[in-house]
């Protein structure tokens, strides 16, 4: 049998090239983890900031750097000059990846919570995410207009959160545990098409 041999296209070969220097000059720390969260690959800047971590976990890596937030600035600010690139955010948890964290919430009264609390998946995410991902929001603000830093800090619920807890009343403005609802954006199935979308709180990365 006469055996063929397969020959990358010239043009994949230029892409890959193009993606490996983007990848090594921007002008942030990127790193790429596995499913136990250990680093299994990070640019020139991360490198040079961290050495060589390959292997070790994520959060042991950058825990403590007072610049954290700033490091989400300049990766948002270096993934919008990559050509093409029309929408840049980040969150904690993508859709599919399977359950988020989990937040529970004391009863404050006058809710149809079950055994005196309301839970929800928990979700940080960058100003624009909603925007990016193409997920409408349904009534109040995003996350762009709340004021990082304040006091008390603002959340987005979904539709189904909204429905379930408040029936018969708007949301906006209540406070769960020293947080206060500030919007509602449409149901997202995070683990399966097929199963029904569970309830989600959004909250602002930079207020984490």
């Amino acid at each position: 049998m006469e055996k063929v041999q397969l020959t990358v296209p010239e043009s994949m070969k230029e892409f890959e090239s193009q993606y490996h220097r983007y990848w090594e000059e921007m002008p942030c720390y990127l790193s790429v983890h596995d499913r136990d969260f250990r680093i299994i690959d990070g640019n020139r800047r991360f490198r040079e900031a961290f050495g060589e971590r390959i292997g070790q976990y994520c959060y042991t890596v950058y825990e403590g750097r007072e610049d954290i937030l700033a490091v989400y600035g300049d990766l948002v600010a270096g993934i919008r000059e990559i050509p093409g690139v029309t929408q840049v955010s980040a969150a904690t948890k993508l859709p599919f990846p399977g359950l988020s964290d989990v937040v529970i919430f004391e009863n404050p009264g006058g809710i149809e919570g079950e055994g005196g609390s309301i839970s929800a998946q928990q979700v940080f995410v960058l100003p624009g995410y909603h925007e990016t991902m193409g997920i409408p929001l349904l009534d109040g603000e995003d996350l762009e207009g709340i004021r990082v830093g304040a006091a008390p800090r603002g959340m987005l619920i979904t539709e189904n959160m909204a429905r379930r807890y408040w029936p018969q009343d708007s949301p906006l403005g209540v406070n769960l545990d020293g947080d206060v609802i500030r919007g509602i954006v449409r149901d997202v199935r995070r683990n399966s098409l097929r199963v029904e979308a569970d309830p989600v709180v959004y909250m602002s990365l930079l207020d984490r």
